[in-house]
């Protein structure tokens, strides 16, 4: 298939870690609505968003979190979580996972 010359105009976009229901696969949605060229990668050890939420954000926002959690590819994320304060990780996890729907 040859190029198309509009298509080399369009900004091409590079998102890594993309598996569905992940912040990855939610840019890939919003990239694309823009009008870019989305290239889209997932390694098979992605860590889905709803798995995540079930494994481990209970235990992080509990009245006593670890000190530390090692979990798939998330655990650069928890080392960021784990230097803020207990208010900010409490926020983080209730909006991006919607917990406070999940505990009902």
């Amino acid at each position: 298939m040859a190029p198309n010359a509009v298509d080399d105009e369009k900004p091409v976009v590079l998102v890594t870690g993309c598996a569905k229901g992940g912040i990855g696969y939610e840019y890939c949605q919003a990239f694309s609505s823009l009008g870019c060229r989305v290239v889209a990668t997932d390694a098979g050890s992605a860590t889905d968003a709803g798995v995540f939420a079930r494994h481990v954000a209970r235990r992080v926002m509990s009245p006593r979190p670890p000190r530390e959690i090692v979990y798939g590819s998330m655990t650069a994320l928890f080392a960021a979580l784990a230097a803020a304060p207990l208010w900010a990780r409490d926020a983080f996890f209730a909006n991006r996972f919607g917990l406070a729907k999940m505990m009902r």
